[in-house]
């Protein structure tokens, strides 16, 4: 009967999961991204004593964003696009510093280097430069293939048509489009006086302004871009996170 239970819960929890991921990406969320976390946390955990020899691969869950959105034509990543996975106590840095040990096989007496940056909750993109020009950027998607949003991005000012330092033939670079809390105050002000819908958070105000089927919309938002990394590179720019910079 324990195990029945057990596995009506993983269902139910994976199916859940599931519904909110949809309505995450798709900006209209329902929960809250702590309460969403806690989901994930409850079915990893469940899953796992389920489950205990499958592989992480294996995990449903494992799989970032969503498909696509219909009216945008696709674009495929040169490399996958990775979803952060968060960290809500020190039980769980240790679980992710053990985690990397095994990966790269390494001894625990080897110390390793930790880089620790801000983190930006917006919309993932990816931009592809080949010799400096902007080409394309695309939404994260499915982690494989995202939305192409060229034409929006280029109404975000502070992301460059051309690169002006030294730079490879081509190179993805990687980062979050967003909203300062300021401007998204300012915006659902405005959208409520004119009897709109607002958002719920500037993530998704974000999110819904960028994937926008008309530009001229994304170019009345006041939108950011911060750069965090770099996807598919013609050649290696640096050895360390700290490098890229």
């Amino acid at each position: 009967k324990k195990s029945l239970a057990s596995n009506n819960r993983l269902d139910e929890l994976t199916k859940l999961i599931a519904h909110h991921k949809k309505l995450y990406y798709a900006s209209t969320p329902k929960i809250t991204d702590e309460e969403f976390d806690e989901l994930v946390r409850e079915e990893a955990d469940l899953r796992f004593s389920v489950f205990p020899s499958m592989r992480p691969e294996e995990n449903p869950q494992e799989k970032v964003g969503a498909a696509p959105a219909r009216g945008f034509r696709q674009v495929k990543h040169r490399q996958r696009m990775l979803s952060l996975k968060s960290a809500m106590n020190e039980k769980d840095i240790d679980t992710f510093i053990d985690a990397m040990y095994r990966f790269i096989n390494l001894p625990s007496t080897k110390e390793l280097d930790y880089v620790a940056e801000p983190k930006i909750d917006g919309l993932s993109a990816n931009l592809q430069y080949r010799k400096g020009k902007l080409v394309c950027a695309a939404t994260r998607g499915d982690g494989e293939i995202g939305e192409d949003v060229t034409d929006n991005i280029r109404t975000i000012s502070e992301i460059p048509q051309q690169l002006k330092s030294a730079f490879p033939v081509f190179v993805e670079i990687r980062g979050e489009v967003y909203m300062r809390h300021e401007e998204f105050n300012e915006m659902n002000a405005g959208l409520e006086k004119n009897g709109k819908e607002k958002f719920a958070n500037p993530r998704n105000a974000a999110a819904g302004s960028l994937r926008q089927l008309d530009p001229s919309i994304t170019a009345s938002r006041k939108l950011h871009f911060f750069a965090y990394g770099i996807g598919a590179v013609s050649r290696l720019v640096a050895s360390t996170q700290t490098g890229i910079r």
